[in-house]
């Protein structure tokens, strides 16, 4: 059975400011069962910067300016 597009809950994001350059960290997890999701895709919109998330469903972005981001989320399971 294929699983389409999970909603997901974006939890701890923070934008961290050090210098002239800051990151981006956090942790997806599924929005009904609330478990980690792994090998998400999360991508700064307007950007070819991402990343995938870990085993723990976490993820980081680091060496942005910085600023405010928006991120696109997606997985396919």
């Amino acid at each position: 059975m294929q699983k389409a597009l999970l909603l997901f809950v974006l939890i701890g994001s923070s934008l961290l400011a050090t210098a002239q350059t800051g990151s981006i960290t956090g942790t997806i997890t599924d929005s009904k069962t609330k478990e980690p999701i792994i090998g998400g895709s999360v991508l700064v919109q307007g950007t070819q910067i991402g990343t995938s998330t870990d085993l723990e469903g976490k993820f980081s972005i680091k060496n942005l300016k910085v600023g405010t981001y928006s991120l696109q989320v997606s997985y396919v399971g």
